[in-house]
Order: C-alpha cells, then structure tokens, then sequence
C-alpha cells in the first residue's frame, strides 16, 4: 500500500474528518503505513498506544513506535520517546537520553521539547540547574517559530500534566 495515504486515512478516523470518529480504525492505518517505515505513522501509532485510544495503553508499544520514528530524527517521536525514557514508561529510565532527544528536537524547533528544555534547565531536572540555559530554550520556544505536532492530527500529551521534576 501506499504509506503516505494509509496514514491520512488514519488521521481522517482518528479526528472524525469525512467519516466517523473511529481510533480502531485510524490504528489500523497507522500500523499500515508505520510498517512501512512512515515516520508520522510511527509516531502517532506510539501515541495511540501511550493514550490506550484504538488500542490498550502499552507504554512498551509506546516506546517501540517512538523509537522507530525518533531513529529517523523526527521530533515528536523524540519528544515522545524523551518522556518514555523519563518516567521509565515501557522502557528503562535513562535521563541522559531523554535530554539529548529533547534537545535534538528543540534544535530542530519543535516547542513542546524547547518548553520542555527550559523546565528541565530551570528546575534541575535531567540536568544541573542553568538559568541561562532555561532563559534561552524559554525564549526560543514563545518566540513561535516553531514545528509543533501536525495540525491534523489530535494528540492528549498527558505526560505534561506531570512536572518533571518529580521524574527523579
């Protein structure tokens, strides 16, 4: 099958566009084009799988999804896997990893990760406290010019109702 159209199908189920509203369905599509090596497939599969929408909450999923997308450098799927590896959600904790995978996909300017960097920076979480360091990614992040999730796609981060600073 052609990956790029599986995945808008899922996008079309998973957000009720011009069919009905239907996670089952989009994690079908999803899974098509994500074994197919579809980057924003992956990601969003492992999305479905940490929320449990379409499929049981698998935080080992999660990360396996995750892992595959944030191997091809895409930022959500780093973002993602960051929060696995920091809650040690699926996978193992490892802090350093979770920083370098944010700061990858802050460098590539996606904000949830700069936001996310300036918390870490501020508070002295996965890293040692820099206010400097939480000035700048805090800076960078509301300055707007950023790659956020695709507009199409609607995801519940619930990682981010919880501090990081209570990851450690």
């Amino acid at each position: 099958g052609y990956a790029n159209a599986q995945y808008n199908l899922g996008v079309c189920y998973h957000n009720g566009q011009g069919v009905a509203k239907d996670y089952t369905e989009s994690v079908k599509w999803y899974r098509q084009a994500a074994e197919q090596g579809d980057a924003d497939a992956q990601c969003i599969l492992g999305t479905c799988y940490y929320n449990g929408q379409g499929v049981r909450k698998k935080y080992s999923q999660a990360a396996r999804w995750y892992s595959l997308a944030a191997a091809r450098n895409y930022p959500p799927a780093q973002y993602g896997l960051a929060h696995c590896l920091i809650y040690g959600r699926g996978i193992p904790r490892n802090y350093d990893r979770a920083l370098e995978l944010l700061t990858l996909a802050a460098n590539t300017g996606y904000t949830p990760a700069q936001f996310t960097l300036a918390e870490c920076y501020r508070d002295g979480a996965l890293t040692q406290q820099d206010d400097k360091k939480a000035n700048y990614w805090q800076k960078v992040a509301t300055q707007g010019t950023i790659k956020t999730q695709p507009d199409s796609v609607v995801i519940d981060n619930t990682w981010t109702q919880q501090p990081l600073s209570h990851a450690k």
